[in-house]
């Protein structure tokens, strides 16, 4: 796992189609949390991040480990 600032998963999520809606749905966050992220704080818990990572993982990045 690489890090990845949490405002750039979202970004590319959206990029992917996603909306806010939808991210904080998938990820169990409330849209407040995913629009706060956006505008810079930093100050969220790791089970977001991981669950904000997992969706880029699964669908902005297409589930590709880099090794195929």
């Amino acid at each position: 796992m690489i890090f990845i600032p949490p405002d750039r998963l979202i970004q590319a999520l959206k990029n992917a189609g996603l909306s806010q809606k939808k991210i904080a749905d998938l990820s169990g966050a409330s849209e407040s949390q995913i629009s706060r992220i956006l505008s810079g704080d930093r100050g969220i818990g790791l089970d977001l991040y991981i669950a904000l990572y997992g969706l880029w993982e699964t669908i902005a990045k297409g589930g590709k480990d880099g090794n195929d």
